[in-house]
């Protein structure tokens, strides 16, 4: 313990001697380990926000997973099973991301009549065909237009009469309005019935033996519209809901009929516990919930998720999946470029830190050599350095995670970050990586200074001397290590050039990279730091020998002490040349990074402005042209339709295909085109089309 005290009380005293220094180091260390320590903790922020928006943006918060299941019984004993084990089973696999969940359920079909009318088949015409259907948060999601939403209600002999609740629409088709009291019936008979078609006359005409009805009461208590159509709540979409169709031209038409779950399900469910329904589950995934850190398990448990509803004749389609997958293949682009311009930026830090180090222990370089003259060991000397070293790296270790996150956080509040985080700050995490690296940068940091230390210990006072007035050549110079650098420097340089990208497509359709070819340009650096340091002493050299003839005495002297030992002077220059090239690097990727989201977004929109209708409107496509070629601004509009089609061949093995149809010289002007799209030009691939 005595000599342990005895070392700190020399540390200390040195340290107060050259507290400059001592300073320096400590804010040298603390800078490396904090920008090692931050290359996770901002490379997670990152990840972790662009998973959000990737989310709620590129999918405008449709980010769902959907669970169909055509045929199951409504209320009987397997149906029962079956609905409870796969809602289980989702929650198991898909309900840990979960936001929101719905349920939408389409049951099966009967003809409405009003009340006291003949029912099927003794009715004249065919009756509208009833679907009644019931889904969760309808109160959220319609509109009353007329009368009330349905609600559980028994009649006056003691029957549960199915409140519906229809479209405007469908109310025009069904001639049905609030108040109407109609009769649901199913009816089955014993003639063979067949879709009709226009290759083959209809069947002849059949009159049944053996007859089975059903009926059901019900009401119409009110007209309803979806509040917002397009919302991502209605799966299937809106109009499958709420709008009529009429299957075939000699059919009554089919309505939609919302009604309440417990009439659904202990109403007709209760009197026809066998008859099957179409079941849809849509689960809306939390982006808070999803991070860089377990996209892959919501990817994998939406894969699973299907493979396990396959064998039960249950469909999962999931938007969520295709944005895992594109954000898994874009990760790397995003963060690769980030993180290797935060490791240059650590590199700087700890070159720093070296140099600083190297003159701590030149200035100390009597005092060690004193201490070899008196008996102490090289060892002995490296271990009072490292115990040094470890004062000022554990501290260090421990507080530069914290300030990486600190920084990290700080920077959503930057003009940059404002636009995307809302002023808000980023979502730094802190995790084992952050203290991985912090403790690395400090390791790092510590073996800067042990080395030159170390080194200098095998000097005694004579040896010392010699050396201060006779530097020698360092080892990299005298094997020429730094010629072979900056050539392997250049050969990756050149085979980047040739390539085009550090990104090539692998052969399982990924995207791989070389690291070799990542860390070029800080080879590149290192290189031209090499030459530096080998060609800079013969410039000073020839430049002492001209300036030596004209100048002064002092001038000249110093000229030739710089020559003597540039060591000190270049290590400066090294520092100032790379702090220089990592800007630069900086400021290129920032002009490469802002083209490729807008080459990106143009790709993507293919022109300047775009716009999509449905093909039930009144108007032709070239009225549509005529009336938007008028709007101030617009300089030349085109129409363009997306169909599907197959080929017209005879036999039913027809292929389905997108059929897209343009204007190509109006596509020439208004497309969006690079040139290394393709191997000709647009006008050119436009003349082909032409």
């Amino acid at each position: 313990m005595r000599s342990i005290y005895t070392v700190w009380r020399m540390m200390a005293r040195r340290s107060v001697a050259n507290w400059r220094l001592a300073s320096t180091l400590v804010l040298g260390v603390l800078v490396a380990s904090t920008l090692l320590a931050s290359a996770p903790i901002y490379a997670r922020a990152m990840a972790d926000l662009g998973l959000t928006f990737a989310i709620r943006d590129e999918l405008r918060e449709d980010a769902s997973t959907q669970i169909t299941f055509r045929e199951l019984p409504i209320a009987a004993e397997d149906g029962r099973r079956v609905q409870e084990a796969v809602t289980s089973r989702i929650d198991e696999r898909i309900g840990w991301f979960t936001a929101a969940r719905e349920r939408v359920v389409q049951g099966p079909r009967f003809s409405m009549t009003a009340e006291g009318q003949p029912a099927p088949p003794a009715m004249p015409n065919p009756a509208p065909v009833a679907v009644p259907q019931f889904f969760t948060s309808a109160e959220s999601n319609v509109r009353v237009m007329e009368g009330r939403l349905p609600a559980p209600q028994t009649g006056a002999d003691g029957r549960r009469v199915i409140e519906l609740a229809i479209s405007r629409r469908a109310a025009e088709a069904s001639g049905f309005k609030p108040g109407d009291r109609l009769t649901l019936t199913d009816y089955f008979d014993d003639c063979p019935r067949e879709i009709p078609r226009e290759d083959r006359p209809p069947p002849p005409p059949c009159t049944p033996k053996v007859g089975v009805r059903f009926t059901l009461a019900a009401e119409v208590v009110g007209i309803i519209e979806p509040i917002e159509p397009e919302a991502p709540f209605w799966t299937p979409r809106a109009s499958l809901l709420f709008d009529p169709l009429r299957l075939i031209p000699e059919s009554g038409p089919l309505i939609p009929a919302l009604t309440d779950e417990q009439s659904f399900f202990a109403g007709l469910g209760g009197l026809l516990p066998e008859y099957r329904a179409s079941f849809s589950w849509n689960y809306f995934a939390d982006p808070e919930k999803l991070s860089r850190a377990n996209y892959r398990r919501a990817r994998e448990d939406i894969i699973a998720l299907r493979d396990d509803l396959r064998p039960l004749d249950g469909f999962a389609f999931s938007t969520l999946e295709g944005v895992l997958q594109r954000f898994d293949r874009d990760l790397r682009f995003q963060q690769t470029p980030l993180l290797i311009l935060l490791l240059q930026i650590a590199g700087i830090a700890l070159f720093y830190v070296g140099v600083i180090a190297t003159m701590v222990v030149e200035r100390q370089a009597d005092e060690i050599a004193l201490l070899r003259s008196r008996g102490a060991s090289r060892w002995q000397v490296a271990g009072l350095y490292l115990l040094e070293g470890l004062s000022i790296g554990v501290p260090v270790t421990l507080i530069a995670p914290l300030l990486a996150g600190l920084v990290t956080a700080l920077l959503g509040l930057t003009p940059t970050f404002e636009r995307v985080t809302g002023g808000d700050p980023l979502p730094a995490r802190i995790g084992p990586a952050a203290f991985a690296l912090a403790a690395l940068g400090a390791g790092l940091s510590l073996l800067m200074l042990i080395g030159p230390a170390f080194l200098a210990a095998r000097m005694t006072g004579v040896t010392s001397r010699r050396q201060a007035a006779r530097p020698g050549v360092p080892f990299f110079r005298r094997y020429y290590l730094d010629l072979a650098l900056v050539a392997l420097a250049a050969l990756l340089l050149w085979e980047l050039g040739e390539r085009g990208s550090v990104f090539t497509p692998s052969a399982t359709g990924g995207v791989s990279s070389d690291p070799l070819l990542l860390i070029s340009p800080a080879l590149f650096t290192l290189g031209a730091a090499a030459l530096l340091l080998r060609f800079y002493p013969a410039v000073l050299r020839v430049a002492a020998a001209l300036v030596s003839t004209v100048a002064s005495v002092p001038v000249a002297l110093g000229l030739w002490q710089v020559v003597r030992n540039p060591g000190q002077y270049t290590r400066l220059a090294l520092l100032l040349m790379m702090a220089v090239a990592v800007g630069t690097f900086a400021a290129s990727y920032s002009s490469t990074a802002e083209r490729s989201y807008r080459d990106r977004a143009s790709f993507e929109a293919g022109v300047d402005l775009r716009f999509g209708v449905t093909d039930d409107i009144s108007t032709s496509a070239r009225e549509v042209v005529e009336q938007l070629s008028k709007v101030q601004g617009v300089e030349r509009v085109a129409p363009v339709v997306r169909v599907n089609a197959t080929t017209a061949a005879p036999g039913s093995g027809v292929q389905d295909m997108a059929l897209l149809g343009l204007d190509p010289a109006a596509a020439t002007e208004l497309l969006w085109f690079r040139d290394d799209l393709a191997a000709e030009s647009l006008p050119a691939l436009m003349d082909h089309l032409t």
